[in-house]
């Protein structure tokens, strides 16, 4: 298989994966938040986001397995990799027993760390985050294995169990909720999906790679030194992205309380979907670019660069488009009109986001050559100045405040220094770098803008079937630029 349907095939299978998420996601939402009420399902949320900076006790060793993992495999090399793989369990499971301690430690001290009105909200509070932080503890382990078969270039696999774990979960949760359960029960499935796709993970690799050994004695010191050195500059990267997308629900939830943090996580929850549609294609150029760059090859590290790069763009622009004409009409069909705020979430925050979303290649070309030590300088700093602003700007401007206390540093980030950072690691001017990805990607969706902006003067207040209805037009006019546009093949594989 060459270069390109490789690629093709990874994206296809990351994307039935996310796919299967995004579409699981948007049902289970409105069907939980309708089913429980606001402040229930703002203690999902807070919860949620309070436990998902356990994420940053990985140190970024699941970056660093998917990276070495895939320059071991391009080199043959696998007793090494066997090696990776090994450490990694191992430090794992010490994180798993860490997370533990942490867990009993947070839902011992939740009332002190946000407020809630009644004793019940409390006791479902500290009960969700014991069922979470121990659902978390067990995947430490297994997210090893996930790791393996990215660097190994099995997004399929992943792609088809992420999918499976995905519909399992949504159709219990249906079923608990119709029986009355509440949201603890949502927690309890969701853990035992998590945990199940990781087992699956697990017996995939020891069963498909026998060269891919796990035991004590690949658990070698120089390649923990190795993961490490990786691991911590990833591991700012992750604290940055937690305090640039995760930490306001936390300001929302101290300073103005749990029934705004349901209103903005329907706005940011709509622009993380697309996030992870971008992201799910992106994700699997960082094990090929650090294939290519193993193998010395400069020239197809800039060109798959640029091609993810258009590739993002591609999805990134149209997704921002449809949300600034049909946002408002997509929120009220998904959870009912009185969440209308939440457009105004979107409007804010979408633009930059798209422009960042639209540089995806270059994110996981930093990180698939070792050069993502600026990465994590840039985001933390964005990071840092999303929470400062979003804490000044609450007091005043309520979640509209934080929305742009999120805003103004990701267009700082987007606009100007990340394309600058990257340019120095291809060897690029900047305009040939915005010319060789977002311009082309801006002059296929212009089209669609017109179509969108015409169809706004034309008819202000559409209804839902109206929406619905030029959307698909929309749709099917977009698809057919993009094919015409891919008649040539892209550049990164023009070689």
């Amino acid at each position: 298989m060459n270069a390109r349907a490789s690629l093709l095939r990874n994206i296809a299978g990351n994307w039935i994966g996310v796919g299967a998420d995004a579409v699981t996601g948007v049902v289970l939402t409105r069907i939980i938040l309708h089913a429980v009420g606001d402040a229930p399902f703002g203690l999902w949320v807070l919860v949620s986001g309070l436990l998902g900076y356990y994420g940053l006790l990985d140190l970024g060793t699941r970056n660093g397995v998917i990276r070495y993992v895939a320059r071991h495999n391009a080199r043959g090399d696998f007793e090494s990799l066997s090696s990776v793989v090994s450490t990694a369990v191992s430090g794992y499971v010490v994180i798993g027993l860490a997370v533990l301690v942490l867990t009993v430690m947070a839902a011992w001290q939740l009332d002190h760390l946000f407020t809630f009105h009644s004793a019940a909200d409390l006791a479902a509070g500290r009960l969700l985050i014991l069922i979470l932080g121990t659902g978390a503890a067990i995947g430490f382990p297994l997210s090893a294995f996930g790791g393996a078969l990215e660097g190994l270039q099995q997004f399929v696999r992943i792609g088809v169990v992420q999918a499976t774990a995905s519909v399992a979960r949504a159709i219990m949760v249906v079923i608990a909720l119709r029986l009355g359960y509440g949201i603890v029960a949502v927690g309890v499935i969701t853990v035992a999906c998590n945990v199940a796709a990781g087992i699956a993970n697990a017996a995939y690799v020891v069963r498909r790679f026998p060269e891919v050994r796990i035991a004590l004695s690949g658990v070698r010191r120089d390649t923990f030194a190795t993961l490490a050195g990786f691991g911590v500059v990833t591991f700012w990267v992750a604290v940055s992205n937690r305090l640039r997308f995760e930490s306001d629900s936390l300001v929302i939830g101290r300073m103005i309380g749990l029934e705004m943090v349901a209103v903005f996580a329907i706005g940011s929850k709509i622009l993380s979907y697309g996030t992870e549609v971008v992201a799910a294609m992106a994700g699997v150029f960082t094990p090929a670019l650090s294939h290519a760059d193993a193998l010395g090859d400069h020239d197809m590290v800039t060109r798959m660069t640029l091609t993810g790069n258009h590739l993002a763009s591609l999805l990134a622009f149209p997704m921002t488009v449809v949300l600034f004409f049909f946002g408002k009409v997509l929120i009220a069909l998904w959870v009912g009109a009185r969440y209308e705020l939440a457009y105004m979430v979107l409007l804010i925050i979408g633009v930059p986001m798209a422009v960042y979303m639209s540089q995806f290649g270059s994110t996981r070309m930093l990180y698939g050559v070792g050069r993502h030590k600026a990465l994590a300088k840039i985001l933390f700093f964005e990071g840092a100045a999303n929470l400062v602003l979003s804490i000044v700007l609450a007091r005043r401007f309520g979640i509209l405040g934080v929305a742009w206390g999120t805003a103004i540093p990701l267009a700082l980030t987007a606009f100007v220094i990340l394309p600058w950072v990257s340019c120095q690691s291809l060897g690029s001017s900047l305009a040939s770098y915005w010319a060789a990805a977002q311009l082309p990607a801006l002059v296929t969706v212009a089209p669609l803008i017109a179509l969108f902006g015409a169809m706004a003067m034309l008819r202000r207040n559409a209804g839902p079937v109206e929406a619905m209805a030029q959307l698909m037009v929309g749709a099917v006019l977009y698809a057919a630029l993009v094919f015409r546009r891919f008649q040539k093949p892209p550049a990164a594989f023009a070689h």
